[in-house]
């Protein structure tokens, strides 16, 4: 028996991971990325009937979107694919991701060193 879990990434998409098998070890389809497919424009989106007295909403055609939401389902660059990537070439919002990778491992190694000297 094989189990699939889905959650529900936004509106118009939901990420797909898989049980991991001999071949896919991460457990989460196309090599470690989700996999996002587009919902059926009419079709109800669980989990955000959270209202009482109303109806679920429905996911709409795609053109009703906004372009950036496409963008959403796409995978952050990492860490070190940052670091590999020259100052040059890199866009302001991947500068961004950067610093605030970068940052966020300071923080935590600071913590880490913190907590040694606690106890």
């Amino acid at each position: 028996k094989k189990s699939i879990t889905m959650t529900i990434l936004l509106l118009p998409y939901y990420r797909l991971i898989v049980p991991a098998t001999r071949n896919n070890t991460r457990g989460i389809a196309n090599i470690g990325r989700p996999v996002c497919l587009a919902m059926k424009p009419g079709s109800p989106i669980r989990g955000l009937d959270i209202f009482k007295n109303s109806e679920p909403p429905v996911a709409q055609d795609r053109s009703q979107y906004p372009s950036w939401i496409s963008d959403l389902s796409k995978p952050l660059i990492s860490l070190a694919a940052l670091r590999r990537l020259p100052l040059e070439n890199s866009t302001d919002k991947e500068q961004m991701r950067y610093l605030k990778l970068t940052r966020r491992g300071q923080i935590k190694e600071k913590n880490n060193s913190v907590a040694d000297q606690s106890s």
